[in-house]
């Protein structure tokens, strides 16, 4: 008798089944109905089964009209994963703009080096020998921030002068300002 039971009520939750997916229900709400439709036959007689499966198809109604929309608790889940996904990204973000304008500073100091010694070369300059920054400009990438202006992208000027032989040395407002994600050992050899 109880296998009998089971294979009724097995009838019944394909039955339902059936219905929901010829009026085009969702996958979530007929396994909600199965879930719902196999309680209620436990509970009732099979020959309750078209009332049941009204009541049950009312109920997924009022439910599947209140779907429109996220809830309340869902849109804060994700807003607090959009925060916390900007705080780790953020703080490197902004370090490595740091770090790509001490490379930048870096690069401005080679080349003042680069274009000392090929003034010193060309005009027979001998060590100790200064040179204005005007002078190094033919040897300066033109179009370039360092031969319009001949500062550092902070504005801070490399130095009035250059020494031949003598490496030209970073600013000192530019190390303040990137020394926290630019070390020492980064800046060698044209730190102070």
């Amino acid at each position: 008798m109880g296998g009998k039971n089971k294979s009724s009520r097995s009838a019944v939750v394909v039955e339902k089944a059936g219905i929901l997916g010829e009026m085009g229900w969702r996958v979530w709400d007929v396994a909600l109905l199965l879930l719902l439709g196999t309680i209620a036959t436990s509970n009732t007689a099979i020959g309750n089964k078209i009332h049941n499966t009204a009541a049950l198809i009312t109920m997924l109604q009022k439910l599947q009209t209140r779907r429109g929309g996220f809830t309340l608790v869902e849109i804060m889940i994700v807003v607090a994963i959009i925060a916390l996904l900007a705080a780790i990204a953020v703080p490197n973000f902004l370090r490595a703009r740091k770090r790509s304008q001490a490379t930048r500073i870096l690069e401005d100091l080679r080349m003042l080096d680069s274009g000392t010694d090929q003034y010193a070369i060309e005009n027979n300059k001998t060590s100790n020998a200064t040179a204005n920054f005007n002078d190094l400009k033919a040897y300066i990438k033109s179009g370039t921030v360092l031969y319009s202006t001949g500062a550092d992208i902070f504005g801070d000027t490399y130095g009035p002068t250059f020494t031949v032989d003598s490496l030209p040395l970073i600013p000192s407002a530019a190390w303040a300002t990137l020394s926290d994600v630019a070390p020492y050992t980064f800046w060698s050899p044209y730190h102070n």
